[in-house]
């Protein structure tokens, strides 16, 4: 096979092969809602383009489209990045970020700087941007980004060798084809998205028996110095059955089992909770059911993704919920109240705009000093003794 034929053919498998990811991350978009799938199905979509009219068109008419071609590589890229920003809810900085180089290099450009460094920009930095934004949002959020990771460093690595003339092009494209596939297999895992999709249908699926309207979002605690577990597990139980009775969709966060799924009764039918079980370390605990239990991490990062998350699914659902956290008292006591404080102050706000209400168990016999527990009572709504 002649090599000019073989460098042609891997080509369009590469451009191909990016066009089809746009279908399948657009129908995972439609599953799931998240708006990170619709992001990148574009980006791949514009990327895919751009290789296949590198296919069709002779050299001559590629250098007359260069500013065209700019446009579909710098299009995509804003596309691609701003789902990296989808996944801990920054994209408006990452964005912004991203943009300040581009205008930089293009002003130069404009004002007689040279047009060959700004190609090789357009051409490297990209990738060299999302392999470093994956490789952050792993480090700091504990997302499963692995196979995300290492499919783009590849695409970086092999576009690194093509410019400079370091492999055949055909070998170029074909790995970067590879390498694409990995990066969707990576995108469909479900570890890869930080809430399941159908904690949307979970807030879609509560029928009121009786008249309640749409909530203001509140802080509450519910102080346990005079209690026992049982009477803890009954308010809880009658909450998530108020709650049910009102439309209000109840999403309760336990941590270290403390309280589990099976102390409240929870089965596969069950519709009137969600439940997020907290752990140390990566390991993860086999789900009761797939659609109404799942496990996260003991990571303060994932604790602030998951109260963002629920706030967005309850805001487009246009439903009032509460999430209860059990207990206030255990996080402090694992992280310190400076990190928790922290994050409940810049947390509240959105919530009192919301229409989330957020219930904290909390043991103040078990703070040696008092004042710790009491700047968490300051902060909230109202306290509830038990």
């Amino acid at each position: 096979m002649p090599l000019i034929l073989f460098e042609s053919l891997m080509r369009i498998t590469n451009g191909l092969i990016t066009l089809v990811c746009f279908p399948l991350l657009y129908k995972l978009y439609q599953k799931t809602t998240r708006r990170f799938f619709l992001y990148w199905g574009l980006g791949f979509l514009l990327y895919g383009v751009n290789i296949m009219l590198r296919v069709i068109a002779p050299e001559i008419i590629v250098s007359r489209l260069t500013l065209f071609i700019f446009f579909l590589t710098t299009s995509g890229f804003i596309f691609i990045v701003t789902g990296i920003g989808e996944l801990i809810n920054k994209t408006r900085i990452i964005l912004s970020a991203t943009l300040i180089l581009p205008t930089i290099l293009l002003i130069q450009y404009v004002f007689g700087g040279d047009w060959q460094y700004f190609i090789w920009f357009i051409v490297l930095s990209p990738y060299v941007f999302i392999v470093i934004s994956l490789v952050s949002i792993n480090l700091i959020y504990h997302y499963d980004l692995k196979m995300l990771i290492v499919g783009w460093f590849s695409v970086l690595i092999l576009n690194v060798a093509y410019a400079f003339e370091m492999m055949n092009p055909g070998f170029v494209d074909l790995l970067s084809a590879v390498a694409k596939i990995l990066i969707y297999w990576g995108m469909t895992q479900p570890n890869f998205v930080f809430i399941v999709d159908d904690l949307n249908s979970f807030m879609l699926g509560g029928v009121a028996t009786e008249y309640h309207e749409l909530m203001k979002g509140q802080f509450t605690l519910v102080n346990l110095q005079n209690t026992t577990k049982e009477k803890e597990i009954a308010w809880i139980k009658d909450r998530i059955n108020s709650n049910s009775r009102k439309g209000i969709r109840t999403i309760m966060i336990s941590y270290y089992e403390l309280i589990s799924p099976d102390d409240i009764f929870i089965h596969e039918d069950s519709d009137d909770i969600y439940f997020v079980r907290v752990q140390l370390g990566s390991h993860r605990i086999g789900k009761v059911f797939e659609a109404k239990v799942m496990t996260i991490k003991d990571d303060l990062s994932q604790l602030n993704l998951l109260f963002s998350d629920i706030m967005k699914a309850s805001t487009e659902a246009q439903v009032s919920s509460e999430l209860i956290l059990y207990s206030l008292s255990t996080i402090i006591h694992t992280h310190g109240w400076k990190r928790l404080y922290s994050l409940m102050t810049a947390m509240i706000p959105l919530i009192k705009n919301s229409s989330v209400n957020l219930t904290g168990f909390y043991h103040p016999k078990s703070h040696e000093t008092p004042a710790e527990i009491l700047k968490f009572e300051t902060l909230a709504d109202n306290v509830i003794q038990q």
